[in-house]
């Protein structure tokens, strides 16, 4: 049987149980080269990259191929001067949420499709940025239907507001927006709830870590 150096997976000398390790896959294209994707069981001699789904056992090989191409991403278009309606006010203002909120973080409504109800409805949109550029938009209507932008990126919400010296996690952008107006900017929400066990390409739902993991190493 082969060993993991066969495959150019290394960790340190009589580790045992779950490690993470550098992929040999596709650690050395990555700008986060020394970043640890691969997760190693040394026990049962299995192994899982994250990021690139490469994964095999010691006794089969690898049966999962790297993904050599990286993603191209739509972007939503851009907007200069966010608007919203008297009407989305009101009900952020009924949800708690003051004006100043609601323009620190430039919520807008907009007619658009969602599938839910395969037709066009009106909704507030939860812009998400990365360094002051619109990656995202997550559009939410009154009956709590929700969609994102097809093809977009999947990112933190509130990543811009992110700090080294505390961070709260939460699961959804009025949560984010709620802790937001209490005084507490530094708060980020996933962008979707998580995915159920046996989702397909079950590791693929968490890759927007990727893009942020040297930010939230702090």
């Amino acid at each position: 049987m082969k060993s993991f150096l066969d495959y150019g997976i290394t960790f340190q000398p009589g580790a045992t149980g779950e490690i993470k390790t550098i992929c040999p896959q596709c650690s050395g294209q990555r700008r986060k080269k020394n970043y640890p994707c691969l997760n190693v069981n040394v026990e049962k001699g299995v192994w899982h990259c994250w990021h690139c789904d490469w994964s095999g056992t010691l006794r089969d090989g690898t049966w999962n191929k790297p993904q050599s191409k990286k993603p191209v991403y739509s972007r939503p278009a851009p907007v200069q001067t966010p608007k919203i309606s008297e009407s989305w006010r009101n009900w952020l203002a009924k949800r708690g949420l003051s004006d100043n909120t609601i323009a620190e973080n430039r919520l807008m409504n907009a007619t658009v499709y969602m599938p839910q109800v395969e037709a066009e409805v009106d909704a507030v949109c939860f812009p998400f940025f990365r360094n002051g550029e619109m990656i995202n938009c997550k559009y939410r209507d009154k009956d709590k239907n929700f969609r994102m932008v097809a093809g977009a990126e999947r990112m933190l919400y509130g990543y811009d507001d992110l700090d080294s010296e505390c961070l709260i996690w939460v699961e959804g952008e009025m949560d984010k927006l709620s802790v937001y107006e209490a005084g507490y900017k530094s708060c980020v929400s996933v962008p979707d709830g998580a995915p159920a066990v046996g989702t397909k390409n079950y590791s693929s739902k968490f890759d927007y870590f990727d893009a942020c993991i040297e930010k939230l190493k702090s």
